[in-house]
């Protein structure tokens, strides 16, 4: 009985000091014409039809939106140097029949990315309009937002799903508590070179 409790012990030990030394799987963000690893700017284009700001308050539409970014191959560093958000070039539509302006306050600094998740960090925003000002950053650590990351057909695609945003300072007092945000970007070298992520 000894012997056989031994043995199951070492097994078990070996097999926990296998696992140990097993690497977390590796990410490559590479072009899709060469499959070379890339790192450099990376712009993020909206390509779904709308992204859309919600609140209890009201609800703000955008239908168009880019952002500019400078990403490493590894996935181990990735800031977003700038972004805007319009609604046929003017101010987002809100939900009072009015017009909002959404505008980014930049930048967002020390993300990252896997092969199923773009996290962005100290992501904050501004909405302006219908007589309130509210200042949203992201709802998780650091400020932080995660949108799932997949290899669409032709494009590299990050999408936004329901992703929460909370009140921070400097809001009006009448601003919502929290809101989420959902759209879905695609992602291209700055010149416009396809991506994918492996």
């Amino acid at each position: 009985m000894m012997n056989h409790t031994r043995f199951g012990l070492l097994s078990a030990l070996s097999a926990l000091a296998l696992t140990a030394a097993t690497p977390a799987q590796a990410v490559t963000l590479v072009k899709q014409s060469d499959g070379s690893a890339y790192s450099g700017n990376v712009t993020a284009s909206l390509s779904s039809m709308t992204l859309v700001l919600n609140s209890i308050l009201r609800n703000v539409t955008c239908n168009q939106s880019s952002m500019s970014a400078i990403a490493l191959s590894n996935g181990s560093d990735v800031d977003v140097t700038a972004a805007s958000f319009t609604y046929d070039g003017g101010a987002c539509l809100n939900s009072d029949s009015g017009t909002t302006a959404l505008t980014a306050v930049a930048p967002w600094s020390n993300g990252s990315f896997t092969l199923n998740t773009l996290t962005l960090m100290g992501v904050k925003v501004k909405t302006a309009g219908s007589g309130l000002t509210c200042y949203w950053k992201g709802g998780g650590t650091g400020g932080s937002i995660a949108l799932a990351v997949s290899n669409g057909p032709t494009d590299l695609e990050a999408r936004a799903i329901s992703v929460k945003l909370i009140k921070d300072t400097g809001s009006d007092f009448l601003c919502p508590s929290s809101g989420t945000m959902t759209g879905t970007y695609v992602l291209r070298t700055s010149a416009g070179e396809a991506l994918r992520v492996q």
